[in-house]
């Protein structure tokens, strides 16, 4: 799933068309939306990206989605040659844990599996990636738990992780005070619309 904000860390965006965009949340057409029905590219509004790139609605590229639980928005660069400014926002649903009753629950396979990765609740997802992030900066009032490293900015809420690399920018404060922009847009937008 994360393949592709891996590599946005050091590729450049393609040229992508420019777009006028509403004031609204702008849902992709290019992939199917995730089992759950939450497209990532929905939770970001146009401006709210515009201004976390340090540009206008006007100059933004129409969003694309690598995969279905990533949005990846661009700005236009008049410079040739030049990386224009992006915004990578991925989201990774936590497992939650199984009604277990009696013997039929064979909670032991399924402990088995979450020591591998497979299906771990988001804290244990969270945790994860911070120990193996490097030097990692805690955010707080951000989400239930919020971490900076290595130009990512990984957040938990309602176990669901949401990850934003902001790159193109001069600084890596630039980047996160970004960063933080767009995942507070997300999350306010994940609050305010009505559960699947």
């Amino acid at each position: 799933m994360l393949r592709t904000l891996a590599a946005l860390a050091g590729a450049a965006i393609v040229s992508l068309p420019v777009l006028a965009w509403a004031d609204t949340a702008t849902p992709s057409p290019d992939a199917t939306p995730r089992p759950g029905g939450v497209d990532p590219c929905a939770l970001l509004a146009a401006p709210d990206v515009a201004s976390a790139l340090h540009t206008t609605v006007h100059n933004l590229a129409h969003p694309h989605r690598p995969t279905a639980d990533e949005c990846v928005w661009a700005a236009t660069s008049r410079v040739q040659g030049a990386v224009p400014p992006q915004v990578m926002f991925a989201l990774q649903m936590g497992q939650s844990k199984p009604a277990c009753k009696g013997i039929n629950c064979l909670w032991l396979a399924h402990s088995v599996t979450s020591s591998l990765g497979v299906n771990l609740p988001g804290s244990q997802l969270f945790d994860r990636a911070m120990s193996t992030a490097g030097q990692v900066q805690m955010i707080t009032g951000l989400g239930e738990k919020a971490g900076w490293a290595n130009g990512l900015l990984t957040v938990l809420q309602n176990n669901v992780l949401y990850k934003v690399k902001v790159g193109g920018l001069k600084s890596s404060q630039l980047a996160l005070d970004a960063s933080e922009l767009i995942a507070r847009g997300a999350l306010n937008r994940t609050h305010a619309s009505p559960k699947p």
